[in-house]
């Protein structure tokens, strides 16, 4: 009932209107959709009334959920549509924000030297096998699972294959839009979808997301590069994206690694309504889930310095300015869920982590997530840089396919990408004023 309030007050007046900040709406909008809808229709057709962890949830938690999560989303819908009405124009007017003002602004000849550095590295590392996979993730024969490694070593080579990866799509899509731009001919375009194609199926690491976040901006990427092949660049990416994510789905949840096949694993798997009910609770972070927070408060009284401390702690170089002694909130929640001393496992909802610190402001933690969105989907609109629009848009798919989960997991990575591609812009920016400085690439 809720939400059908919601749709019919805010959403249909809105939804015709929207113009500078679509993903973070129609991401907001199908997120609510699932918490509100989809999630209880899928417990009462599947009889899932267990629960389903490791601790039992009180019937009081749980019903204090429904009510901490009916006040979120009707706050968080109010704030974002007054929002929207105040900062959403109908027409860009800073600047044309078309194809023929969208490039690459840095130096080629910087960024191929880096790719060539990080193909080099990745090479002499051995590493290979363990973190990249095209496509679909190879069976190992020792049966551990590809992407647990978790070394500071191995975050480094994750992070340089990301941006060499990054930086290899950039250009070349860059150099197929300028070449399509001259005579029009739509081999250029087939060439930037095939790149794209090989982009998405590129798998670094294990985390499904990934590849949600990348099959998104290169849909974004090509719309602005092409805007005359929007329909294909939709459905194309998004099939092979959807693709690649379900063979992930598989690996992970029915443990192919173990098996040694992906045949043999799904003929002896037995999937059901219930354990999708299961799924959708656990990563769209359920009723169950913000129970279990609600539970959790009662043995730990978070505060809004705690909250302000997890925040800067989260981004991408400052713990090694601040105190580390402190226990993540996550971390505390994981170790209370498996009454064992685990860090990760279940995601913590803005709402629960909301209860836990703030109280009876909650909802601000959802507000705040909203914020960081709709301010970089404003930059990725500000800017005809490309690499900047990479940057700000890993940000905002980051931000708004996460909106209801605590910020600190989601300051975390998008620090990391933003802040280790800026750098790295910066530097290609640097070079390329300097007349001393002449790279392969660079050259007219």
């Amino acid at each position: 009932m809720t939400f059908i309030l919601i749709y019919i007050l805010l959403f249909i007046p809105m939804s015709n209107k929207i113009n500078r900040y679509k993903i973070t709406f129609w991401s907001f909008y199908t997120l609510m959709m699932i918490r509100l809808v989809i999630i209880p229709l899928s417990i009462y057709l599947s009889k899932n009334f267990e629960y389903l962890t490791y601790v039992e949830v009180s019937k009081d938690n749980i019903n204090l959920s429904i009510y901490l999560l009916v006040i979120e989303a009707v706050i968080s819908s109010t704030f974002l549509h007054f929002y929207l009405m105040v900062k959403d124009d109908v027409a860009f007017k800073k600047f044309r924000n078309t194809s023929d003002y969208i490039r690459i602004k840095g130096s080629k000849g910087f960024y191929i030297l880096f790719i060539i550095v990080s193909t080099i590295i990745l090479l002499i590392s051995g590493k290979t096998g363990e973190l990249l996979n095209f496509i679909i993730i190879n069976v190992s024969s020792n049966s551990q699972r590809f992407g647990d490694a978790s070394t500071t070593y191995m975050f480094f080579l994750k992070q340089i294959i990301f941006l060499a990866a990054m930086f290899t799509f950039l250009i070349l899509v860059d150099t197929f839009a300028k070449e399509y731009r001259k005579n029009h001919a739509v081999r250029y375009y087939l060439f930037a979808l095939m790149i794209s194609m090989t982009y998405i199926g590129l798998i670094i690491g294990e985390r499904r997301s990934n590849q949600l976040y990348i099959g998104v901006i290169t849909i974004l990427v090509l719309n602005l590069l092409f805007p005359h092949f929007k329909k294909i660049t939709v459905y194309v990416l998004s099939f092979v994206s959807l693709f690649i994510i379900l063979l992930m789905s598989i690996y992970k949840h029915f443990y192919v690694f173990r098996s040694g096949s992906y045949i043999d694993t799904l003929q002896q798997s037995n999937l059901n309504l219930m354990e999708i009910s299961n799924n959708l609770q656990l990563y769209a972070l359920g009723l169950d889930n913000v129970g279990l927070s609600i539970q959790f408060s009662e043995l730990f009284e978070g505060n809004l310095l705690y909250v302000i401390y997890e925040n800067i702690r989260s981004i991408f170089g400052m713990s090694f300015l601040l105190n580390n002694d402190l226990e993540f909130t996550s971390s505390m929640f994981n170790s209370f869920v498996y009454n064992a001393s685990v860090s990760s496992g279940h995601l913590l909802s803005s709402a629960g982590y909301g209860y836990i610190h703030l109280g009876t402001f909650f909802f601000m933690i959802s507000i705040f997530n909203l914020l960081i969105s709709l301010t970089f989907e404003n930059l990725l609109h500000e800017t005809n840089t490309l690499e900047l629009k990479f940057l700000y848009a890993f940000v905002v798919v980051r931000f708004a396919t996460n909106i209801f989960s605590s910020t600190p997991a989601l300051l975390n990575l998008s620090s990391i990408v933003i802040i280790s591609g800026g750098i790295l812009y910066t530097f290609s920016i640097i070079i390329k004023k300097s007349n001393k400085i002449v790279l392969l690439g660079d050259v007219k």
